[in-house]
């Protein structure tokens, strides 16, 4: 599943429309990171994270994860900055 995806479910489990959710992060383009049009700047995923109460590392590991399984060596993951990151959010589960 695609950010884009996974945004659309984590926006509907809220009970947010995509409108409301773009006036609350202050983009029109939001619906095009849905689509996948558009992939959101990393300052733009933060915000939707925040406004959505979710840790950014939700939406983004598995597509690093699978990225890395179908090309060992050539992406290198590193999660010591996670923790930092990660007090900047909210963590909802």
């Amino acid at each position: 599943m695609n950010i884009g995806r996974r945004l659309a479910l984590v926006r509907q489990s809220r009970g947010l429309t995509i409108k409301e959710l773009a006036k609350k992060i202050g983009n029109n383009s939001y619906d095009k990171f849905e689509t996948g049009r558009i992939v959101p700047k990393f300052d733009v995923l933060l915000t939707i994270c925040v406004v959505l109460e979710i840790n950014i590392w939700d939406l983004v590991a598995e597509e690093l994860l699978i990225k890395y399984i179908e090309k060992p060596g050539k992406y290198k993951i590193e999660f010591k900055s996670l923790g930092t990151l990660s007090k900047a959010l909210p963590i909802k589960y």
